[in-house]
Parts: structure tokens; C-alpha cells; sequence
């Protein structure tokens, strides 16, 4: 998310940042996405706070302040369950090469508009 961020938004390649500015970038990105959701809650009257670090609690409070129906139990459960995890992840490099190919003739063509 932060490389896309600092291009995307920033207009500046990750690959060249130091890690203070990929530092500083993250903290940009945190409290732009923070402002943004309070900018879209601030007129809304349903709304609830859930906080990752108590989340089987602030589940079952969501659960029942949406009136959901089902088993609590198994949905809590799936807190429990690892999913996406970088263990499992395995190097690519064929495609991590191909996206990094794609990548370069971007800015080529990026540096020859200019």
C-alpha cells in the first residue's frame, strides 16, 4: 500500500526513498485514511467503533447492533484462524520480474512526455 501511495499519490518511487521518508510516508498515508473516514462518518447516526485490539468484543457489540443472525461462535472463531500469512507466501520471480519490467516502461514513458 505505501509504494502505492508514495507513487501514486506522492509522485515519488519507493525505490528511492530512504527509510525516513518511507517512514514518515506511512504515518502520511495512516492519518489521510483516518481523515477520510471521519470526513465520511461525521454526519452519519448509526455508527460504531471497533478497535482491532479488542475485536471478539467489539464483534459481538456490532453483531448485535446490526440485528445479525447466525452462529456468534463460528463467526468469532474466524478471529482466531491465520489467513494471508507471509509464511506461506512464496517468491515469485518470473512474475515479480514481469511486474518490475512493466514497472520501468511506465516511467520510461513517463520520462519521455516530460
Amino acid at each position: 500500500m505505501i509504494d502505492a501511495y508514495t507513487e501514486g499519490i506522492h509522485k515519488m518511487p519507493p525505490e528511492k526513498l530512504t527509510q525516513e521518508e518511507r517512514n514518515q510516508a506511512c504515518f502520511d498515508y495512516v492519518d489521510t485514511v483516518n481523515s477520510n473516514i471521519d470526513l465520511f462518518l461525521k454526519d452519519k447516526s448509526k455508527k460504531l467503533e471497533i478497535n482491532l485490539e479488542s475485536i471478539k468484543k467489539d464483534f459481538e457489540a456490532f453483531w448485535s447492533f446490526i440485528g445479525a443472525e447466525g452462529d456468534l461462535n463460528a463467526a468469532l472463531a474466524e478471529f482466531d484462524k491465520k489467513h494471508n500469512s507471509s509464511s506461506k507466501r512464496t517468491l515469485n520471480l518470473p512474475y515479480r520480474l514481469k511486474l518490475l519490467f512493466k514497472r520501468e516502461v511506465k516511467h520510461w514513458k513517463m520520462a519521455l512526455k516530460n
